[in-house]
């Protein structure tokens, strides 16, 4: 099956945003696309004001080009359904009925804790929080896990929630919370996207008694 061009265009502005600014061949490898395709790709994003881009010098020949997601690129990225959930919300707090925000988000997190509790069944370890890296990949967050020394980094650079976790701080402590019970792990949160972060950070420990990880 063919692949859509919102698709692709979603898995470059992935890369950008783990990679940082990107050479059109870094971009091309890292999303399995040709370099005209990868090209076409970000020209159109290029357009939309999503994608920026600098030259290289390289000595004798032509400049490198590189590219980079601009300031605005969150803000152009969720334009389309920000407004609406921000007009729900105000609405919403202005008729005395904010716990219907929080009893949502709350409702959410603990269906999606059942789905992961389900599916990480019977694993512990390195082998858990592969499989959680992976469930959060498969939900939009762009997760990288990083095993460290007696802990676990997960590192989330998108948020699909974003303006919902900007005006409800407390879905961060929920999001929090739901990793928490999943796991069997103390989970702490350093950086979140919410918070102006490039990064939503989780630092994954064994409570007192297990010597994981």
């Amino acid at each position: 099956m063919r692949e859509d061009p919102a698709e692709r265009d979603l898995r470059i502005i992935g890369a950008l945003k783990r990679f940082g600014e990107m050479s059109l061949s870094e971009v091309a490898s890292q999303v399995s696309m040709t370099r005209m395709g990868a090209l076409k790709r970000l020209a159109s994003l290029e357009e939309k004001g999503i994608v920026g881009r600098r030259e290289v010098r390289q000595g004798v020949g032509r400049p490198m080009h590189i590219f980079f997601l601009t300031d605005r690129a969150e803000t152009i990225l969720q334009a389309s359904y920000g407004k609406l959930l921000t007009e729900f919300i105000d609405y919403l707090e202005r008729d005395g009925r904010r716990s219907v925000i929080t009893d949502f988000i709350s409702a959410r997190y603990e269906v999606q804790a059942q789905a992961y509790s389900l599916k990480c069944s019977g694993l512990e370890g390195e082998e858990l929080m592969k499989r959680i890296e992976g469930l959060r990949e498969e939900d939009g967050y762009m997760p990288q896990l990083i095993k460290g020394v007696g802990c676990y980094e997960l590192l989330q650079f998108n948020c699909p929630i974003l303006f919902v976790s900007r005006r409800v701080r407390e879905a961060c402590g929920m999001e929090r919370k739901m990793l928490s019970c999943v796991t069997g792990m103390d989970v702490q949160v350093s950086h979140t996207i919410a918070e102006n972060g490039k990064v939503c950070r989780f630092i994954f420990r064994p409570r007192s008694g297990d010597d994981s990880p």
